[in-house]
């Protein structure tokens, strides 16, 4: 499959606002990092479930403080979608190549979002929109990757 840059599939998806994003998930994640104590029973799971709920309040706080207009919630429950732009945008902890089912699984707002971005005969329509945190072992973030995926 030949790849794009997101900026040639929808015109919202500016490297300046992905690397925006990807800022506010970064910060997130060292902040979980930063808290994680082993000695008061913190795990992976605390990790992961500190960093997921300080990701999404960094990027709630950034949308609601009104300095990034193109910034919005969508879903602020634990499916957590928001838009960059009209694009609805979600993320997960993993690889960008081997996503889950789970994180392949759009929720009906995000479906009808991107009915309403994209023609009904496009196929970037059926993407799923997600940055992909790839993590070491300890938690510490490796990469992160914007990516469209579609099917498996």
């Amino acid at each position: 499959m030949a790849y794009k840059n997101p900026w040639d599939i929808h015109p919202d998806l500016t490297k300046d606002r992905i690397m925006t994003v990807a800022h506010f998930l970064r910060h997130a994640r060292n902040d979980a990092l930063d808290r994680f104590d082993l000695n008061i029973g913190d795990d992976a799971w605390t990790l992961g479930c500190c960093a997921f709920q300080y990701s999404c309040h960094r990027i709630t706080e950034a949308a609601l403080s009104g300095e990034y207009p193109w910034l919005t919630i969508q879903d602020d429950s634990k499916r957590y979608v928001f838009r960059i732009g009209a694009v609805p945008v979600r993320f997960y902890r993993g690889a960008p190549d081997e996503p889950t089912a789970r994180t392949l699984n759009q929720s009906f707002p995000e479906l009808r979002q991107l009915s309403m971005v994209f023609p009904q005969e496009a196929v970037e329509r059926n993407f799923a929109y997600r940055f992909a945190i790839e993590t070491d072992a300890d938690g510490m973030i490796l990469s992160i990757s914007f990516v469209a995926l579609l099917g498996d």
